[in-house]
């Protein structure tokens, strides 16, 4: 296996959007690997900012590096799907366009594989904008040491514990993941998820990249988004879509988990604080011209009512299940009572 790694190429795709203070030092980091039989796939996915300017500016004539652009901004998702649709390796590595790659982490991750895995991940540090680290060994900070009971396809959707950046598959176990729903969110959560049903999953307790927090993280710009009310609807709907695949998922292939419980996360997850929801309801409904649009916009009040029925769909479960276990608990003592 170690013969056949040695000589296999590596993709790392990236897809990046306005990340022209960070891009720079992601590539560099992808490009002083000590594994150098790599190639790097950039998609600029519509920056308006200078992204596309450095990334062309400093790589186009790099051999070992491949930039797609596009137009107009059609989100992570897509530009991950078009990089690894122009990857030609035996094995995938994942890359936040803002975060760093330590040295050795293909190295590393590719040592880690056998005939058995066909996933590697891997701790991780936080670094600041500058790049300092503030914050070591993010998953041992959180969870500790991990086993591998914790990635059953169970564990993963109840408590997943990967994060998507420290991610290195082998091809074929990435053609059983992509394409991805251009829809997904949380494609760090379900990506594993895939893996664990496909293969198994070995983890590197060390950090192998540094996971940059800063001000235009996509949980951050999504918060400033929030407040046009396209991009608010879709944020709203997008959990919704994640919880719905896995409910799917659970079903296809017997996955012993609490598929109520995914139900009520589907009625949670797109939940505002009510004052909120409403002042911007009412604040943007006039904008929404049309009848059948007005409608579709006020859709976003049903996961109230959602969850109204799942809470009380779950009070029943427990409820009847509180039920059945005293009725067989008086059978038993009255069973004894007459033996």
């Amino acid at each position: 296996m170690a013969e056949i790694i040695n000589s296999s190429l590596v993709s790392i795709i990236i897809s990046a959007y306005n990340e022209e203070k960070y891009i720079q030092a992601c590539i560099e980091s992808c490009l002083e690997q000590t594994y150098n039989n790599i190639e790097i796939i950039i998609v600029n996915d519509g920056s308006t900012d200078s992204t596309s300017e450095i990334i062309n500016q400093h790589y186009q004539k790099f051999f070992k590096v491949k930039i797609i652009e596009l137009k107009e901004n059609l989100g992570k998702i897509n530009g991950f799907n078009l990089a690894f649709q122009a990857s030609k390796g035996d094995y995938i590595v994942i890359m936040g366009a803002d975060d760093i790659c330590y040295p050795q982490r293909i190295e590393i991750s590719l040592k880690h594989l056998t005939q058995n895995h066909g996933m590697v991940c891997s701790d991780l540090d936080e670094i600041n904008s500058k790049g300092e680290i503030i914050k070591n060994s993010i998953v041992k900070t959180q969870y500790g040491s991990l086993n591998p009971e914790d990635f059953s396809p169970e564990e993963l959707i109840e408590n997943p514990k990967v994060y998507g950046g420290t991610i290195l598959l082998t091809k074929k176990l990435a053609e059983k993941i992509f394409p991805l729903k251009i829809t997904l969110s949380h494609e760090d959560w379900y990506i594993p998820i895939i893996a664990s049903l496909h293969s198994k999953i070995s983890y590197i307790n060390q950090p192998l990249i540094g996971y940059r927090i800063h001000s235009n993280n996509t949980s951050s710009a999504n918060k400033r988004k929030f407040y046009k009310y396209g991009k608010w609807f879709y944020l709203l709907t997008r959990d919704i879509a994640y919880y719905q695949d896995l409910i799917s998922l659970v079903r296809k292939f017997g996955i012993k988990t609490d598929i109520h419980e995914l139900k009520l996360r589907v009625a949670q997850s797109s939940l505002l604080k009510s004052d909120d929801k409403f002042r911007i309801y009412f604040k943007y409904l006039p904008q929404v011209k049309g009848l059948n649009k007005k409608l579709l916009f006020s859709l976003h009040l049903l996961p109230y009512l959602l969850y109204i029925l799942a809470m009380i769909a779950r009070f029943n479960r427990l409820l009847t299940t509180g039920i059945c276990q005293h009725t067989n608990k008086h059978s038993k003592t009255t069973l004894k009572m007459f033996v």
